[in-house]
């Protein structure tokens, strides 16, 4: 079995991902520069994410 077929699929790998810059995102302090980037980073992932399980279902 290649090592390819053995992995997740994009949209969970992107689900993943997505999680895990939103709690980074809720780890920076409130109201900062730092935290807005964070949140645009959560938020781009978040849109890859959906485009990715939308495109699964087709």
């Amino acid at each position: 079995m290649s090592r390819a077929s053995r992995r997740r699929p994009l949209s969970e790998r992107l689900l993943r991902l997505a999680l895990l810059a939103k709690a980074h995102e809720v780890q920076a302090e409130p109201c900062t520069p730092e935290r807005a980037l964070r949140g645009q980073r959560a938020d781009h992932l978040a849109v890859l994410c959906w485009a990715a399980q939308q495109e699964g279902r087709a």
